[in-house]
């Protein structure tokens, strides 16, 4: 009797351990974006970004075998639901859970309030998007971001400001982290460069009306606005300044870059001129190609710059742990490959990270809206356009 059980005993060991070696263990990554609060259109975009990218490497035995070493990609999601109490929360829980890698948050101002958790817990956190030149201040070395630093967007568009003529500039931006930091950097460059600014006023999504804020702007006379913010309020504004007597050239940051903003300005946006990442889901490039393709089979979307932004920041953690050697490394050590890569042919644009600081490396482009269609930024033809609108008005 006593055999019959203790041979019972060694097969059921024996089946544990067999269950517990029979698949793949899993590499467990968090990821904290806005699901449900205000801004979860980009939330959305970023989740099937960061799934397809999980999907892909998931199925093809060679990734798992050479950059993961045999583990598959668990994603683990938390909701910010879009501000900062929530992003603190969901990281709180992501901690207590022993995650140590995370991708995310998606905004700014998620992005600072996890940032020194981040630093404090050596988790390594790196953000898709989140663009404030504070956001390296309040972090640290765990700190990364798969996007450049708005200065570098806002110095490009004074550059193109002065290359146009566009000498008086007024200033309205949302009262967001990001913007607020994209029209500061602007404003600070763009005095430097002798220009002059009419009028600095923000305002909030809640607002109801931008009527007192257009006045104002009209009476400050610019030859073009900027306009700094997420892409509803702002779809608001653009819509309300075209029903103006006069035409006034709007120019922009990285945030109007997505189909939604497209398809609420198609009738009103003509003319919009903005910078983003270098990302066309029209390139002729094949690994840009065959993601659209796949986004597009999957979610029957056209890609935008969020997604393509957060399914680059899951392959750049995979090409990391395939420079360590191993998925059995630290945060310091994962942290250390991934700022070592140069030139990745990313989605969103080739990829480089400066290894002393772990700032982003990426060149921004260009692009001017036409019937919510982009088109690339081209002086003498952009100057054209602006000319017929203003004869139009």
């Amino acid at each position: 009797m006593k055999y019959r059980i203790a041979l019972l005993m060694i097969f059921v060991l024996i089946g544990i351990f067999a269950l517990s070696c029979g698949g793949p263990k899993a590499v467990r990554i968090g990821v904290i974006i806005d699901l449900s609060g205000p801004t979860k259109e980009y939330g959305l975009s970023m989740k099937r970004g960061i799934d397809l990218a999980a999907e892909e490497i998931n199925n093809d035995p060679k990734m798992v075998k050479d950059f993961l070493g045999g583990s598959i990609i668990e994603l683990v999601y938390f909701d910010s639901r879009g501000d900062r109490k929530g992003a603190r929360a969901a990281f709180v829980q992501l901690n207590k859970e022993g995650i140590s890698i995370l991708i995310g948050p998606g905004s700014s101002d998620e992005s600072l309030e996890v940032a020194p958790l981040a630093q404090k817990t050596q988790t390594l956190m790196l953000t898709p998007t989140a663009s404030t030149p504070n956001l390296t201040k309040v972090g640290g070395e765990y700190v990364l971001r798969n996007t450049t630093s708005d200065i570098i967007e806002a110095v490009r568009m004074v550059e193109i400001c002065d290359e146009i003529g566009y000498d008086k500039v007024s200033i309205l931006w949302q009262n967001v982290e990001y913007s607020t930091q994209w029209a500061s950097a602007f404003r600070e460059r763009f005095l430097e460069k002798k220009g002059i600014i009419r009028l600095m006023k923000h305002f909030t999504s809640d607002d109801e009306s931008f009527d007192e804020l257009l006045k104002e702007t009209v009476e400050s006379d610019p030859d073009a606005i900027l306009l700094a913010g997420y892409y509803k309020p702002c779809s608001k504004i653009i819509t309300e300044l075209s029903q103006l007597d006069k035409y006034y050239p709007v120019i922009g940051p990285g945030s109007f870059y997505n189909s939604e903003f497209f398809k609420l300005v198609k009738d009103t946006g003509d003319g919009i001129l903005f910078t983003y990442p270098d990302y066309d889901p029209n390139s002729t490039k094949q690994h840009v190609m065959k993601f659209v393709e796949s986004y597009k089979d999957k979610y029957n979307a056209v890609p935008d710059i969020f997604a393509a932004s957060s399914y680059d920041s899951l392959m750049l953690i995979t090409y990391a742990f395939r420079r360590a050697g191993s998925t059995r490394v630290s945060s310091k050590e994962l942290r250390d490959n991934l700022v070592r890569i140069q030139n990745f042919p990313g989605i969103s644009g080739e990829t480089s990270f400066n290894p002393s600081t772990g700032e982003c490396i990426k060149s921004p482009k260009l692009g001017v809206i036409i019937s919510g269609e982009v088109t690339s930024y081209e002086l003498e033809s952009y100057k054209e356009l602006i000319e017929e609108l203003k004869s139009n008005k």
